[in-house]
């Protein structure tokens, strides 16, 4: 080969180089924007997320404080980014309300009478969905919620699908406001009941 052959070989294969490096770089800034805009979407969810928990506790006034103070510690869960412990706090209102609805029913206290134990949230879950107050769908998100809260509450750095975790705030949040509406009637349901006189 001659001096000068050997820069006209290389030409070639420095312009075939170029034009697969030129290919690859296109190919990762497709990927590198296809990422982004699923950090930007999964970003902006989570912003509803917080939006809808703070205008439900802006505008329930007769929202119990309790409850309140809760929905208001999963906003602020969320915003540092401790999502299955938001979780976890989305499980602790839901039991309590099922609580609330269940503690007086004789049926219930009859039910773990017989298993000869206190309640756990698996019963009260359970026992919505034998009564009718929860649906089957409420049913099976609660399992992962309560399966969430477990792990937070067992495991150490929890990590979850950013979905599954999406997905549970929101039939949470939901199944919350389900809960509390039914409890609030039942209350008002007893108080009326106590008020009207004897005959």
């Amino acid at each position: 080969m001659k001096k000068n052959e050997i820069p006209q070989v290389l030409i070639p294969l420095t312009v075939l180089l170029l034009i697969y490096l030129v290919g690859q770089n296109y190919i990762k800034a497709k990927r590198i924007g296809v990422l982004d805009a699923a950090l930007k979407a999964n970003h902006d969810l989570y912003d509803q997320i917080k939006n809808q928990i703070r205008l439900l506790i802006a505008s329930s006034p007769n929202l119990d404080s309790d409850i309140a103070k809760e929905l208001k510690e999963i906003s602020d869960l969320i915003e540092i980014k401790q999502d299955s412990r938001a979780v976890m706090v989305i499980a602790k209102i839901i039991e309590s309300l099922l609580r609330e609805l269940f503690e007086k029913n004789e049926a219930f206290i009859n039910e773990m009478k017989a298993k000869s134990r206190n309640a756990t949230f698996h019963d009260y879950i359970d026992y919505a969905l034998k009564t009718g107050t929860i649906c089957k769908e409420d049913f099976h998100h609660l399992k992962i919620i309560k399966e969430i809260r477990n792990e937070e509450a067992h495991k150490l750095a929890v990590r979850k699908k950013r979905s599954l975790i999406a997905a549970s705030f929101i039939a949470g949040i939901s199944i919350t406001l389900s809960l509390y509406r039914i409890a609030r009637e039942k209350a008002e349901d007893y108080f009326f009941a106590i008020q009207k006189p004897l005959n």
